[in-house]
């Protein structure tokens, strides 16, 4: 079983979090191709439609910290600027 906890993510969606994620495609890819799901991306969309920021996605207990420059707020915004971490 797979459990994600999207931080600042209320309990289907909405909050300030990063909360739009494909799951479909995954659950799909893991049914058809018995590839299990690892790191996902959500983001959290501003209400133009554009991208306000992305976030990781861990395996539970695991969390997403960021890694990124200090003090820079646009390398806050990418997910690629944040690393696994256990607590």
């Amino acid at each position: 079983m797979c459990y994600y906890q999207p931080p600042g993510v209320d309990h289907r969606s909405g909050g300030p979090g990063a909360d739009a994620v494909n799951l479909v495609s995954v659950i799909d890819a893991w049914a058809t191709q018995d590839a299990a799901p690892g790191q996902l991306t959500a983001t959290k969309r501003k209400p133009d439609g554009s991208v306000a920021f992305t976030r990781p996605l861990r395996l539970h207990p695991q969390y997403p910290r960021y890694t990124g420059p200090a003090n820079d707020v646009d390398a806050a915004k990418l997910a690629s600027n944040y690393t696994c971490t256990s607590p």
